[in-house]
């Protein structure tokens, strides 16, 4: 319902609107004075309650309409809003008290008395219709505001994280229901009995700054509806609702979450340097920690700079000494020189695969395959030529059957292949008649030197040779994933530069959508969700994400990747990203950026634009697809992570030694010596039939209709 502000003199406050007449004198003030505060103080609406007695009526009658929401802080936000809407009618509950023994009035003040009293005077002499009036307006108010909420209580939602956003935002048309509002209270009918005119004088006010029309002024152009502004939703909300209760009701902060679901459908943060991408990320991990121990999810966690990982490694929940998450943490961590994490680059537990019925181990295996093709983007640090692919997806089989075979292996095989033709044929077709017959020919030459060139060149850096020259991984991701482990990989850029933090990161993402693609063999119900964080993610995508991303929900893992502009993605998997991913954070980001993320996140620019920095929190634009009409604006707090309970050092320093001893080869060590398996991996390796075969089915009959290369 659309308003129309009237012109200001039809809306000057209640307290003058009858008579302009000129001061009496002041004997003749006096009685009048008199006469009504006897009149005022004999009636009920003297009493001190009635403001309260009156606000609780019509929340009855409101709730014989609507369901009010069950959540605590909007009802009490609501009847904030309408006891404050109330107390504004000072015509009808108050009457000021004047010592006339000693009262000094100018003529003015004389002037303004008697207004005032001609005012209360009409009120108490039809107090029935005017109150009736003043009551159903209030009910149609607040039930056509309650009506657009939520239902429910938000908190108790099954969600996976909270943040807040102000009420407004969980309103399907804001625009609508502003107008709608503005129109409730703004009646001539109401105006004629002198109601509202408080509420009138402010929203005549701030009609006029929305529309451009100075104040005062004989209107020379329409007014600007609520319904029709162009405003993004919180300017909207200010502009027309400023200085009135019901601005503070719609900005009150209520919960807003994710809905696990569309976390595994991937989350995407765009953020600006210094807008608080990190302090999002922690946020987000701290609430899937504090999840009760037997609901937290498994989380890998990567971070180029260290700083965030320090911090979530030294939280008491992992304190090995009755920590509520002991034994349950990982580190990653190539900067403990001494002790560099060991990391078998084609381990992938093939006679853990070979317990898979045959549709489920050549179903992972080729996913695995294809990953090779992301970690070998890395390695030449660019999306794969075709050749390049072919080669290296072939080379990957190779690898995978060569015993103990490591980064060196692989260097080997580029420089001469001919120790290695006896394993040629434990490959199958193509990949036996690719080595028999084209690997060696001319046309792969110039291809084999392009990549033996970056293997030396990646390989030269001691740290890096160390950390994937071990024939097994000392981690089993497909473990971790399903055992609720935490997984903290510390890409260190700073320390192994930019390229080998690129390849080491790969390598983590690929090694964990290598555990998600294995669960195809496991029942969906026995799957535990997973999520996988990465920050500055822009140094480890390319293309070959594209068809991870649109995999990996099956599995139960969602990827929350954030970065901080659009531009460091490359096109086409830019459009995939914004097709492979439900849930959109944005803040602090660039004119630019700002319009092509609004497209996608059911807003405009200015939306985007307007979400800020303060001291101890940040606001994003956030969308969650099927769950929000349009961006909200969330309001992320700082410091989650930094406020949460941290171990004794010395808990800490035996957190270290025991991570070493399960994750870690001495620098001093034999690599082969310090792994768990003492027999090359061969095809002669037998699985135990107790722990490898599928759960209650034969070997031969699928377990899920999920197939990754659907």
């Amino acid at each position: 319902m659309k308003y129309e502000p009237p012109r200001p003199s039809a809306y000057t406050p209640f307290l003058r609107r009858f008579t302009d007449e000129r001061a009496r004198d002041l004997d003749d003030t006096i009685a009048f004075y008199r006469r009504v505060r006897a009149r005022h103080n004999a009636s009920c609406w003297s009493n001190e309650t009635i403001i309260d007695k009156l606000s609780y009526q019509i929340v009855m009658r409101v709730a014989d309409l609507v369901e009010i929401s069950a959540f605590e802080p909007v009802t009490r936000a609501l009847t904030t809003c309408q006891y404050d809407i109330i107390a504004l009618e000072e015509t009808i509950f108050t009457m000021p008290e004047i010592d006339w023994s000693s009262a000094v009035l100018t003529l003015q003040e004389q002037v303004d008395l008697r207004r005032f009293l001609r005012a209360k005077e009409y009120f108490l002499a039809n107090e029935e219709n005017v109150a009736d009036e003043f009551a159903f307006a209030l009910i149609n108010l607040f039930a056509g505001i309650i009506n657009e909420l939520p239902k429910g209580d938000p908190s108790e939602q099954d969600t996976e994280a909270t943040f807040t956003v102000p009420l407004y935002s969980t309103v399907r048309d804001i625009n609508d229901l502003v107008d709608r509002a503005l129109g409730t209270i703004y009646k001539s009918k109401l105006a004629e009995l002198g109601l509202f005119t408080t509420l009138h004088d402010i929203i005549y006010r701030n009609a006029c700054e929305a529309s451009g029309i100075p104040l005062n002024t004989e209107p020379k152009k329409p007014f600007i509806q609520p319904a029709d502004s162009k405003l993004p939703p919180a300017e909207l909300v200010e502009t027309y609702l400023k200085d009135t209760p019901l601005y503070d009701l719609l900005m009150t902060p209520v919960p807003f979450s994710l809905p696990r679901s569309a976390r595994f459908e991937h989350t995407h943060i765009v953020a600006g340097t210094g807008h608080g991408k990190t302090q999002t990320l922690q946020h987000l991990i701290m609430h899937d920690l504090i999840q009760p121990p037997n609901q937290v999810p498994s989380l890998v966690i990567m971070d180029s700079q260290g700083d965030m990982l320090t911090k979530l490694s030294r939280l008491e929940l992992f304190n090995p000494e009755g920590g509520a998450l002991a034994d349950r943490l990982i580190i990653i961590d190539p900067t403990d020189v001494e002790h560099p994490p060991a990391l078998g680059l084609f381990d992938i537990d093939l006679p853990r695969l070979r317990g898979y019925s045959p549709r489920y181990r050549e179903q992972i295996m080729n996913g695995v395959i294809e990953l090779y093709d992301f970690i070998f983007g890395g390695l030449l640090g660019a999306e794969l030529t075709q050749k390049q692919s072919v080669i290296f997806r072939y080379l990957a089989r190779l690898m995978l059957v060569i015993p103990d075979a490591t980064i060196l292996t692989l260097k080997d095989v580029m420089q001469d292949a001919t120790p290695f033709v006896p394993y040629f044929d434990r490959l199958d077709g193509m990949a036996r008649d690719f080595f028999i017959h084209e690997f060696n020919d001319r046309q792969f030459a110039e291809t084999k030197k392009q990549i033996l060139r970056r293997l030396w060149g990646v390989l030269e850096n001691p740290t890096f040779e160390r950390l994937f020259s071990n024939p097994r991984n000392r981690i089993d991701m497909f473990d971790a994933l399903n055992s609720g482990k935490f997984v903290l990989v510390n890409t260190a850029k700073d320390f192994l530069k930019a390229e080998r933090s690129s390849i080491l990161g790969r390598f983590f993402i690929a090694l964990t959508f290598q555990a998600a693609l294995e669960r195809a063999a496991i029942p969906e119900q026995s799957r535990r969700p997973a999520f996988l964080y990465i920050d500055e993610a822009a140094d480890y995508f390319d293309d070959t994400i594209d068809s991870l991303l649109s995999q990996a929900r099956k599995f139960k893992l969602g990827v929350i990747f954030a970065h901080q502009y659009l531009d460091q993605l490359p096109r086409p998997l830019l459009a995939s990203i914004m097709t492979n991913t439900s849930v959109k954070f944005a803040g602090g980001v660039s004119s630019s950026d700002a319009n092509a993320l609004a497209r996608n996140m059911g807003t405009n620019a200015e939306a985007i634009g307007s979400t800020r920095k303060r001291a101890r929190e940040t606001e994003f634009a956030a969308f969650v697809r099927n769950h929000t009409e349009r961006a909200v604006t969330v309001t992320v707090p700082f410091g989650t992570l930094e406020r949460a309970p941290t171990m004794p050092s010395e808990a800490f320093a035996r957190l270290i030694e025991t991570n070493r001893r399960q994750v870690a080869v001495p620098r001093d060590q034999p690599q082969h010596a310090a792994t768990d398996h003492d027999t090359p991996r061969s095809d002669e390796v037998k699985p135990d039939a107790k722990t490898l075969t599928e759960p209650d089915l034969p070997p031969s009959e699928p377990v899920s209709d999920d197939d990754w290369r659907s």
